[in-house]
């Protein structure tokens, strides 16, 4: 079975962001289902990873990441970010 593309896109750029962010940690769904990674050390946003309504992230923060197409699927409509109510409740309780 292959995965949507909105999921492919969603992995690649989990696995592009922990390459290049050796501050977080990749945490597997079997580990975690609601988030991503973990800081492990000190995280500041930069240029090329910018933060909305947060300073920096401390050692030991749960991340979710999260991405958004510019276009989804063939008709090119406009990519969507969804985050479930469900979702955002369970990192609420994190």
């Amino acid at each position: 079975m292959s995965l949507a593309p909105s999921r492919k896109a969603g992995d690649t750029v989990e696995t592009t962001l922990l390459q290049v962010h050796t501050e977080l940690r990749h945490v597997s769904d079997h580990e975690h289902e609601h988030h991503d990674a973990l800081t492990t050390e000190l995280l500041t946003p930069s240029r090329e990873l910018p933060f909305v309504g947060i300073c920096l992230l401390e050692p030991g923060t749960v991340v979710e990441i999260k991405s958004a197409m510019v276009v989804y699927g063939e008709a090119q409509r406009r990519g969507r970010f969804l985050l479930r109510r469900s979702q955002h409740d369970h990192l609420l309780e994190e």
